[in-house]
């Protein structure tokens, strides 16, 4: 259903900082809830081995891929229903025709991955066969010569259904590697589970991210990467987690403007990019070079008549700025005040009061977001917005 909203309120945009007016709204739940956000990730159906994704989509709705029996690629877009289950259309991702079969999946209390699939036709889920997958993780050192894991397996007398630091020396999350009973078993460390920490971070702003630090590597259309890219925008940028929020990748802007060579701008007001406009006033000072005044990066005014504004592009060779990583104290402190390090999904806090809604912009997918006092993700109809511009 629908939910009232107050008539006349203003929110802040967090990709970009603007404040906007707005007008009255109503909002319908969506989103993926935590369990299907630790779905998110790569399985192997245990009963035959094959492999399967699952992912956030564009549409941020959660999307199973994998393969049929003759090797062809098909998806499923997966929306929330009863008894934890995310269930969707089965299609064929080639030539997006329907298969008349659809899918539903649900985690169960082992962290496994349950799938039943069926005919369209068939009205109910009664005698479906339940399928379990378990985490496809990979591994290195041991004997297991970079075999991944299979899952359960046992040691000791005890079953694992994940990666176990049970009689490892150094304490290194472990797993078998084949069926053989213990101890001719195969075995290797888990990767990926125990990175090491790096000793600084690339923070980002605009985006989804509001604030938030790159996480690298990170998947984009199917390709790792290990530093910021500019695919698709115009200023280099990352993602900042696992289900695909992002931000721009704060570098270093020149320092002034010279002739011939303007200082231009990504993000901000605009959906284009556009020219610094030198000096601006703002707050009652007059700037002549980017400044970093209420945004969490460089910033200028791009009109004349004030209001425009955008984060400043990078300078040439690209130097990007980093930051040393928390300490464990910040951590902690940050974890018993309630005040996290950065924000990693679109919930920004309790709105319990409905009078003052807490949202977010999604740049990415044209959306807001607000989060309920259950902290589930709401999409919100904008019926009536206006930007408020900048004033000095």
């Amino acid at each position: 259903g629908y939910q009232a909203c107050p008539e006349h309120f203003t929110v802040q945009r967090y990709d970009s900082g603007v404040p906007y007016a707005m007008d009255q709204t109503t909002s319908r739940t969506c989103g993926i809830k935590q369990n299907g956000l630790v779905m998110v990730g790569n399985w192997v159906e245990a009963a035959n081995k094959s492999t399967w994704t699952i992912s956030v989509n564009d549409t941020g709705n959660l999307q199973a891929t994998m393969k049929d029996s003759n090797g062809d690629a098909q998806h499923a877009e997966l929306r929330e229903d009863i008894n934890d289950w995310y269930t969707g259309e089965v299609i064929k991702t080639q030539d997006d025709l329907k298969t008349g079969k659809e899918l539903r999946v649900r985690l169960n209390k082992n962290g496994e991955v349950e799938s039943q699939s069926k005919p369209l036709s068939q009205k109910t889920w009664d005698r479906v066969d339940t399928k379990v997958s378990y985490e496809y993780v990979d591994t290195f050192g041991g004997d297991a010569e970079e075999q991944p894991c299979i899952f359960p397996f046992d040691w000791n007398g005890q079953t694992y259904h994940k990666c176990t630091t049970e009689d490892s020396e150094p304490e290194l999350p472990w797993c078998m590697t084949s069926t053989t009973p213990e101890p001719d078993g195969k075995w290797g460390y888990c990767k990926h589970q125990t990175p090491s920490p790096p000793e600084s971070v690339i923070g980002t702003h605009g985006g989804t991210a509001t604030p938030g630090n790159c996480t690298f590597p990170f998947n984009h259309e199917g390709k790792p990467h290990d530093s910021c890219i500019t695919e698709g925008e115009k200023s280099p940028w990352c993602k900042t987690d696992k289900i695909g929020n992002w931000g721009f990748c704060n570098c270093k802007v020149p320092e002034e403007e010279t002739p011939g060579h303007p200082i231009k701008t990504h993000g901000g007001s605009s959906k284009e990019p556009q020219q610094c406009h030198f000096p601006f006033k703002y707050k009652g000072k007059v700037y002549t070079r980017c400044i970093t005044e209420d945004e969490k990066a460089p910033w200028c005014m791009t009109g004349e008549s004030g209001g425009g504004w955008g984060f400043c592009d990078c300078k040439e060779p690209l130097q990007f700025n980093k930051l040393p990583v928390p300490s464990k104290d910040e951590v902690t402190a940050a974890e018993e005040t309630g005040k996290p390090l950065a924000r990693t999904d679109h919930c920004m806090g309790d709105t319990t009061l409905v009078t003052n809604p807490n949202m977010i912009f999604d740049l990415k997918k044209n959306t807001w977001y607000r989060c309920s006092p259950e902290y589930i993700c709401e999409n919100w109809v904008i019926r009536a917005i206006k930007p408020l511009a900048r004033t000095d």
